[in-house]
């Protein structure tokens, strides 16, 4: 279903309600079939640093730094981080996403 609604948005603010409905269910083990293609698709290309946030963007990281299970051992979170031109750190994402909302 994420993959059908991705295909038809226009912006990621149209699918941000699905995209936080899906945040309690996030975790590692989750990454490549959720919450790495929204990454993507909030930034279809790479965040160039410096850059404002959208809110909706800032809205999505700081539900995903705050979840706990989304940061364990397994690296395929780097690689979406990486494609979406984010930290892959979880601090400086944190860091990332209270800078953008000051």
């Amino acid at each position: 279903m994420l993959r059908g609604l991705l295909e038809r948005a226009e912006s990621f603010e149209q699918v941000l309600p699905a995209a936080f409905a899906l945040v309690p269910l996030c975790g590692q083990h989750t990454v490549d079939l959720a919450w790495g293609p929204l990454l993507v698709f909030a930034f279809p290309e790479p965040h160039p640093q410096g850059v404002t946030l959208t809110q909706a963007q800032r809205a999505f990281l700081a539900a995903l730094v705050e979840k706990d299970s989304c940061w364990g051992p397994i690296a395929n979170r780097e690689t979406w981080l990486r494609r979406a031109g984010l930290p892959t750190d979880r601090g400086e994402l944190r860091l990332l996403v209270q800078t953008a909302g000051e």
